[in-house]
């Protein structure tokens, strides 16, 4: 009993509570990612008693290195003795901050942006969505998926069958399948046609001129518009001889 209670009474003297003191190796960096969790689980005001007596047990005032890491941390707040979670767009707290949010950004707003706004945001992303009151439109290069507001006043009126046409085409679904549907149909993509492009500004580059002193190489030269007679050339002039 001695013995536990001298182990108990270092452990508190050094700032450990039980759960630390069972495992003192963990990093800095670990807890530091506790708290974070739990006070984007608990917005608000947080005192460091409140987080001392949470489930995390643990006393930010026996960690110096750790309150300083955690002050200076872009997504906490600071005041006092309390932290507060510090979202990446601060003050929206409901649904209807979200679809303000959105209004005063027509660009568009990443959906991962917007996953620490507040507790629930992603259930009334699902639902603005399924509403039709935002859009969610996928970038396939950045693999982010972005939301725009809705505005009623840049809707134009298509006609029934232009929107059939629109749903009767089929679009590939990655940009290989894309390439081979092009090629398929005889036409180029964009990449291949840049290429083509550089390709003749090199043929139509002029030659250097042969350095003085060195008499000059006789080349045949042909239009490159007559490359596909180039065989019946040879052939009349050899029998012309």
């Amino acid at each position: 009993l001695c013995g536990r209670s001298m182990i108990k009474t270092g452990a508190s003297r050094h700032g450990f509570t039980s759960r630390e003191s069972a495992r003192p190796e963990r990093h800095i960096r670990e807890l530091q990612d506790d708290v974070l969790s739990w006070l984007r689980e608990n917005r608000g005001w947080r005192t460091f008693d409140d987080i001392r007596t949470s489930r995390l047990r643990l006393d930010l005032t026996a960690h110096p290195a750790l309150l300083s890491n955690l002050i200076a941390h872009a997504r906490v707040a600071h005041r006092d003795d309390a932290l507060s979670y510090n979202p990446v767009h601060p003050g929206v707290n409901n649904v209807d901050d979200l679809r303000a949010l959105l209004a005063r950004h027509r660009q568009g707003l990443s959906v991962q942006s917007l996953a620490d706004a507040y507790v629930g945001v992603e259930a009334d992303v699902q639902t603005l969505k399924e509403s039709e009151l935002i859009y969610a439109i996928a970038n396939t290069e950045s693999k982010e998926t972005m939301l725009y507001p809705r505005d009623a006043r840049l809707e134009v009126q298509v006609d029934d069958d232009i929107k059939r046409l629109w749903d009767d085409v089929n679009m590939p679904g990655d940009d290989v399948e894309l390439e081979r549907e092009l090629h398929a149909a005889g036409l180029m993509s964009v990449d291949e046609l840049e290429t083509g492009h550089q390709t003749s500004a090199r043929m139509k580059r002029p030659t250097k001129r042969a350095p003085k002193g060195r008499a000059p190489q006789k080349k045949r030269r042909y239009q490159l518009t007559n490359v596909h007679v180039l065989d019946q050339y040879d052939w009349l002039r050899e029998s012309s001889k």
